[in-house]
């Protein structure tokens, strides 16, 4: 059987000449084998039979009947059918009930039910964890996943001018509890001994400062990798030491110590090894292996909570998770602590098990818990913690905050002079002093591992609800007696701005903008046992304290000049791993633009523009360098794994030397001293840049020398903003342009020009780069642009008086003259 093929009509535009037609008919085929053409198609056949069989969709079984057949009974009757569909309906209604039966979703009130409910918070809590103040944040705030919590970025109203208010004049509330706590328990010696391989001396207070071991006061430091200073950095770490006790354990002359070691919880990992390094844990080589890069992405909680390592004489606990931590910033928060602790009626009982007051208050123990408040009403009368004693440590004891709850917001206000001196019965007028507070101040149950946990047991929340409502007279305060619980708490005051004397690179600065008022930022931290966030939360927000995030706690920072980790610490792991994630963020929404809608950064010569470059900025500044310095810098950076690794400069005796270079202008790198142009070939400085008149500085910015043409022109026009970086030469636009009709496409390399930018970055535009901003903005202290960067070493030494460099933006052609400060 042969059937002939149809031949082609021709198309519209152009038409076949008649001798075309002829040959192209000569060419086809005079007929064709149907059944060789069916076989060699059959799996096209075939698909094309399926799809029109399922054309329109699935059907069920009596939708293939024909209409004429239907009954409407059908579709829950099987009886309806025709006997020989009966079989195959019966098994699509079983599969159809169970898909039903598992795909509906529980009503609202069984998921609402309290046991539901629990489950299903503790279910969403599997990858990030949440603080125990997070339902309360989430319906105000924008909630984002960080470190492995689920972190209050900042309200959803606005609330930068609001918070910095607040912090000015009244109270900021923050939630830090993501902050992860070790306790370190063993011999002082001990203790001292290993830490000292972490830290260095040269930076600052260490953990063996005589300030804090007394535990009336909080240290700060950094830490280091075990003997690896000034390279490696971990991070910044908090630590309060237990006020000293007898212990029955110890020798004569020995005591047992306890100190807690707070860290952010990016860098809590490192800090653990560590620790367990530093202090030859058997069990880290084994933690270390148990814990990989990827469960610790999933759920940090997971990976180093609950731990308890050994070695005999010195003890590593991990406290992650089990204590709360509020931050409070503003004159106003002395007010709102006062208003909200009440001093409890203890009295002791040994042989009472129920209630941990009656067991651990003993005669002495009364006796410093009285004290403790007498210290407490005496630091009441200061108008602001400023007054206290710097970073002082005050434990109390204190009553349920839910029984004094206020029936509505109000703002706690700070009593006057004259009310203070017409109150007959303040026994505490005037008995400040401005020295550091007793030892025994600081003492509090919550060192205690087991009061810790007896705490987590109090009245719920319906039980203090249900008593009120039942409460004869309207209005009265709860009487609970024993019921009520007592919550053992630590606050520690922190100083903020302590007023720097100017230095003489930055009294230019401060003759042009308004300097911060000292005190500025200063407030209380407060430590509770777990289980009791939402009590003090809910009684702090109802007496005036406003809330802010972390957008809001890095905004402080910068208006007080202090650095915020990550982002602030650029020769840490920590840091380097969110600069990765930032980069890649950044490039891909760059990426997303189409090249009209997006800055050109070869024509702005710009190298890196979402990211700092700080090691080739380090050894660029470097090559300037003697072949003598540069061997000892290489045999001594080799100790790293690598021939040169940037590091910031935190020697306070260097850094004094450093400004006082600057000043005597000694710009012959050649002339400084061997042991200084060692430490400063490989060193990034932390700089604070001020707007001379305008602009506002952003992140990624370039710090850049200005030349003498851009001094004495600001010295003839004081209203002169600053030059302008001339366009550069782009060879990729070059090369479409001359292609005319033609589209390249665009590779991903090409949209972000890294380090395949020709020539070097410090010369990598007009005026020479030394540094970059890791955060700017409008500073609302100071009514003008400021930002946070580091320079290199060598680069700041050609800073000359009147000590102003230029800022230019990584998306900008202008640049804006800066004071500059270290």
């Amino acid at each position: 059987m042969t059937m002939s093929m149809p031949l082609k009509k021709p198309g519209r535009k152009r038409k076949l000449d008649e001798d075309e037609s002829v040959n192209v008919l000569i060419k086809a085929p005079s007929e064709i084998n149907l059944l060789d053409f069916a076989e060699n198609r059959a799996k096209e056949i075939r698909d094309l039979s399926q799809l029109c069989e399922s054309l329109g969709g699935a059907k069920r079984v009596f939708q293939t009947l024909p209409w004429h057949m239907r009954r409407r009974a059908m579709s829950h009757n099987v009886k309806r059918l025709p006997r020989r569909l009966q079989e195959q309906a019966a098994k699509e209604y079983e599969s159809l009930e169970q898909k039903k039966s598992i795909s509906k979703r529980p009503s609202r009130r069984h998921r609402r039910r309290p046991k539901n409910l629990l489950t299903e918070y503790a279910r969403r809590q599997r990858k990030h964890v949440w603080l125990e103040t997070h339902i309360w944040h989430a319906k105000r705030f924008k909630m984002v996943d960080l470190w492995g919590y689920r972190i209050p970025l900042h309200p959803c109203e606005k609330s930068l001018r609001a918070s910095y208010r607040a912090i000015a004049r009244h109270c900021l509330l923050q939630d830090v509890s993501f902050l992860c706590c070790i306790e370190v328990k063993g011999s002082e010696e001990l203790i001292l001994y290993g830490l000292s391989h972490v830290t260095s001396p040269k930076t600052g207070k260490t953990f063996a400062a005589h300030a804090c071991l007394s535990g009336s006061r909080e240290g700060h430091t950094i830490m280091y990798s075990y003997q690896k200073y000034p390279y490696d950095a971990i991070g910044p770490v908090q630590f309060i030491w237990k006020p000293k006790e007898q212990s029955s354990n110890c020798g004569p002359g020995e005591m047992e110590r306890r100190l807690w070691i707070w860290c952010h919880p990016l860098c809590y990992k490192q800090v653990w090894q560590e620790l367990c390094c530093t202090f030859s844990m058997p069990e880290a080589d084994e933690i270390q292996m148990q814990t990989s890069e990827q469960e610790m992405d999933n759920s940090m909680r997971a990976v180093l909570k609950n731990l308890n390592v050994t070695n005999g004489s010195v003890t590593l606990s991990s406290l992650k998770d089990t204590l709360v931590r509020f931050r409070l910033w503003g004159p106003l928060s002395q007010s709102v602590l006062s208003d909200l602790f009440k001093e409890p009626v203890v009295k002791t009982d040994p042989n009472c098990s129920e209630y941990w007051w009656k067991k651990y208050y003993e005669e002495h123990q009364v006796e410093v818990h009285q004290h403790q408040w007498r210290t407490w009403n005496s630091l009441k009368m200061c108008q602001s913690p400023s007054e206290v004693p710097p970073h002082c440590v005050v434990g109390l004891t204190v009553r349920d905050p839910r029984i004094f709850l206020p029936p509505k917001k109000t703002k706690a206000t700070q009593e006057t002079d004259d009310e203070r001196l017409k109150d007959p019965f303040n026994e505490n007028k005037g008995s400040i002093e401005a020295s550091v507070l007793p030892p025994c101040s600081a003492l509090s149950p919550l060192w205690d591992e087991d009061i810790r946990k007896s705490t987590g047991q109090k009245l719920t929340e319906h039980e203090v609800n249900k008593r009120r409502s039942d409460h004869p007279i309207n209005g009265n305060l709860l009487q609970l007696g024993d019921e009520e619980s007592r919550i053992p708490v630590i606050i520690i005051q922190r100083p903020g701005e302590q007023g720097r004397q100017p230095s003489q690179m930055n009294k230019g600065a401060l003759q042009n903008q308004g300097s911060v008022c000292v005190g500025f930022g200063n407030g209380w931290d407060m430590i509770l046992p777990s289980g009791w966030g939402m009590a003090f939360w809910i009684a702090l927000v109802y007496r005036g304290a406003r809330v802010g995030g972390c957008r809001e706690a890095e905004s402080v920072q910068k208006e007080v000049g202090e650095l915020y980790f990550p982002s602030d610490f650029p020769d840490t792991s920590s840091c380097k791993q969110e600069d990765e994630s930032v980069k890649k963020e950044l490039t891909d929404k760059h990426g997303r633009y189409p090249p009209a809608k997006r800055p050109n950064f070869v024509k702005f010569g710009v190298v890196e523009p979402f990211t700092c470059p700080w090691q080739r900025l380090v050894d660029e500044w470097a090559e300037g360098c003697t072949e003598s310095e540069s061997s000892d810098n290489a045999n001594e950076g080799s100790a790293e794994g690598s021939k040169t690794v940037f590091y910031v400069l935190r020697d306070k005796s260097m850094l004094k030397q450093l400004i006082s270079h600057i000043w005597s202008r000694s710009l012959d790198v050649n002339c400084l001293p061997e042991d200084m142009l060692k430490v400063l070939r490989n060193a990034v400085v932390a700089v604070n840049v001020m707007m001379h008149k305008r602009g506002t500085p952003t992140k990624f910015a370039a710090i850049c020398l200005p030349n003498e043409d851009d001094l004495k022109s600001l010295q003839a026009d004081p209203r002169y903003g600053g030059p302008k970086e001339p366009l550069h030469k782009d060879p990729l636009t070059d090369r479409k342009s001359k292609k005319k009709g033609k589209h390249s496409k665009i590779t991903k390399s090409e949209i972000c020009p890294n380090l395949g930018f020709p020539g070097t970055l410090k010369e990598s535009s007009s005026r020479l780069i030394i540094g970059f901003l890791t955060k700017g903005g409008f500073s609302l202290c100071h009514g003008s642009g400021s930002g946070v960067g580091f320079c290199s070493g060598l680069g700041l030494l050609h800073i000359k008086p009147p000590f102003l460099c230029l800022i230019r933006a990584h998306n900008s052609l202008q640049y804006w003259f800066a004071n500059i400060e270290t």
